[in-house]
């Protein structure tokens, strides 16, 4: 009986986000397969980021708890690959404003560090999904690797290579 009323917080664009994090947090705590399948089903319709990404947190979460829970191999893959789309998209956008400005990390101002925080929310929902197919650890490593603030360039050669061998081929391209 609650499920279809979280269904319905979580459905709409009207919907507060306050309200929507709050029936994904009780959804998570559930931790059942019908709020694993309600949580998949909401990440395919749901394009705000924010709420994608607790979405994404919710199911990670439930995967941690230990419980068996089947995880939808094809919408997870799905939703990597809208994730990428919208990642390339920040790039493009990133690579636009640096011919545009010099230095922008410097003098960008503000559309250069909204692009910056929207490409880097968006890394994280990418390793996150990763994570619903591989093992955590491994995953977490690689995207600590890749993301960290001033990068060694041969350490994030080797978190690709690594990630290069983790991913299954249908990923890895």
């Amino acid at each position: 009986r609650v499920l279809p009323k979280l269904s319905e917080s979580l459905s709409g664009r009207e919907g507060s986000v306050r309200r929507k994090r709050a029936a994904i947090l009780v959804l998570a705590a559930l931790g059942t397969q019908d709020a694993v399948h309600l949580l998949f089903h909401h990440l395919m319709l749901t394009p705000d980021s924010s709420i994608r990404f607790n979405l994404i947190w919710a199911l990670n979460r439930i995967r941690a708890s230990g419980e068996r829970r089947e995880f939808d191999r094809e919408i997870i893959h799905k939703e990597i690959f809208n994730e990428v789309e919208r990642y390339v998209s920040i790039l493009s956008a990133l690579q636009g404003y640096r011919k545009q400005v010099p230095s922008p990390e410097m003098n960008g101002g503000t559309l250069w560090v909204v692009l910056e925080a929207m490409r880097i929310q968006n890394l994280e929902r990418i390793f996150r999904l990763l994570a619903l197919l591989y093992a955590g650890d491994i995953i977490l490593v690689i995207y600590n690797r890749l993301s960290e603030p001033e990068p060694d360039p041969s350490v994030q050669a080797h978190a690709v290579e690594l990630l290069e061998n983790v991913l299954e081929p249908r990923l890895a391209r």
